[in-house]
This record gives structure tokens, sequence and C-alpha cells, in this order.
């Protein structure tokens, strides 16, 4: 792969400098790249280079699909919507009907933050899956910290319908279309 090297003033740039384009070359540049002997270019850029010599000027699209991690940020975000619900749902109870002031203001934020981070799943996730996933593993959540925290009663009924929830959402992840 060469690189063309920058000069200041006629001096030629201790290293070389790299665009997204040599590096999505070297990853293979998704489907059908350069690597495997196709004609896809990563496009963008204007030539603004920063210090390490990457051009400054490119986006998320920018990079080949295989480095992308803009999906993976979206199962992050709703995992910690999940979480946030969560802790939301086991504070209810100490707030008394929303009578104690610190726990329903614990619990009112937990479901903001909740809703918020499920609000920015769903632009990268579909709809049916992230909601599967947030019922079912809230669901299951909940019903353990009951059971280990509020000492609530786990019976067998309870525990198949856990298992059918899991199931469900296992089901609607492997035949969603994501």
């Amino acid at each position: 792969m060469a690189y063309a090297p920058v000069s200041a003033g006629g001096t030629p740039a201790p290293e070389p400098h790299r665009t997204w384009a040599d590096i999505a070359a070297r990853h293979g540049a998704g489907r059908g790249g350069a690597a495997r002997g196709g004609a896809e270019r990563v496009r963008g850029g204007t030539g603004r280079r920063t210090r390490d010599g990457y051009d400054a000027s490119l986006t998320i699209e920018d990079f080949p699909p295989s480095i992308r991690t803009e999906g993976r940020m979206a199962y992050v975000l709703l995992g910690i919507a999940i979480a946030a619900e969560v802790v939301a749902t086991s504070l209810l109870k100490s707030t008394a009907g929303f009578s104690r002031l610190w726990p329903t203001l614990a619990c009112v934020v937990g479901y903001l933050l909740a809703f918020l981070l499920l609000a920015q799943a769903v632009k990268e996730i579909p709809v049916g899956v992230a909601y599967a996933l947030w019922s079912g593993l809230g669901t299951a959540t909940i019903v353990a910290i009951g059971a280990v925290f509020l000492d609530e009663p786990v019976g067998l009924a309870k525990l198949a319908g856990i298992g059918l929830i899991i199931a469900g959402v296992v089901i609607v992840n492997l035949a969603g279309e994501h």
C-alpha cells in the first residue's frame, strides 16, 4: 500500500499520511471491497488532515461496515435503558404510593432515563426487537430482584412464565431481520 508523503516546506513528513480509504482497503471496505477484488471505495473527505495524518472530515458512513460500531451502540443504550427501568421499578415499593420524596424522585428519574435511552436505541434497532428485549429482560430481572431482595414467592407457574418470556425474546431476536 503506497502512502503519499506530505511535505511541509519541502521537508518530508516523519510519518506517512493515511486516509480512511487506505484503512478501508486494508480491512476489505465491506462487501466487494478492494481486498476482495471489487471497486468499492470509501467516500468522503476534503483532504483536511489531523495531526496523526487521518482525513478529519469523515463520518461514520465513511468507515467500512466491518469496523462500524453504530448498531452496537444502540444495544448498549438499550442495555442501559433496561437497567434504568429495572432500578426504577425496584424503587416503586419504597415510594409508598409516591408519598416519599427521595425514592419517588429516583424512581421518576429512572423511568425518564429509561425512556430517553429506549427512544435513542429504536433509531437503530427495530421497535419489535427492542421492546421484546426491554420487556423480557426487564421482567425476568424484576422477578429475580423481587425473589431475592423483596421476599416475593417464586412458584413453578412464575418460573414457567419467565421461561416462556425469555424463549419469546430469543425467538423474536432470531427471527428478526436485523
